[in-house]
């Protein structure tokens, strides 16, 4: 049983570090200065980096769910030990 607890922890720190990497490398959510100056940003091949923001916003829910889980059942696992 100690054998799992380790490949749990080592898999929840992966996943913690996967985590925060797709975060860090999410756009923020401000339109920047064409905001201000009122400049469509579909004009400037907005669709084309589209489909990689919405693969970071997947990645995000996937690897926090796998985090959820992980903790979830480390917490059981230490609690039945």
């Amino acid at each position: 049983m100690q054998v799992l607890m380790i490949i749990l922890y080592i898999v929840m720190a992966v996943s913690a570090v996967s985590l925060i990497t797709v975060v860090l490398l999410q756009p923020g959510q401000a339109g920047g200065v064409g905001a201000l100056t009122g400049q469509s940003e579909a004009s400037f091949g907005r669709n084309s980096t589209r489909s990689f923001e919405q693969k970071l916003a997947k990645w995000t829910k996937i690897t926090a769910a796998v985090l959820f889980v992980l903790s979830f059942s480390i917490a059981l696992f230490e609690k039945l030990l």
